[in-house]
């Protein structure tokens, strides 16, 4: 059975995901903000800062990256 997708909400529920094949990291953001990038969480409206924080910690946490401040801008990180 084929549904039309007519939103970028429509094809995440359907899982569908954007794999890019180049692995630019935005410099001026954050490390969080880089993991989130183009699917910041959002609460009212307004990006969720503390969302992308506890995202980009558990993700990495999940390679085993405990001590990684996610705060600090890439063009700064370690």
């Amino acid at each position: 059975m084929q549904r039309e997708l007519s939103s970028v909400g429509d094809s995440r529920a359907a899982g569908i995901r954007l794999v890019p094949q180049e692995l630019t990291l935005a410099d001026d953001l954050s490390i969080a903000e880089n993991i989130s990038l183009g699917v910041l969480p959002n609460r009212w409206g307004l990006v969720d800062a503390s969302a992308i924080r506890r995202i980009a910690e558990e993700r990495l946490a999940r390679l085993g990256l405990y001590d990684i401040d996610v705060d600090v801008p890439v063009e700064r990180a370690p």
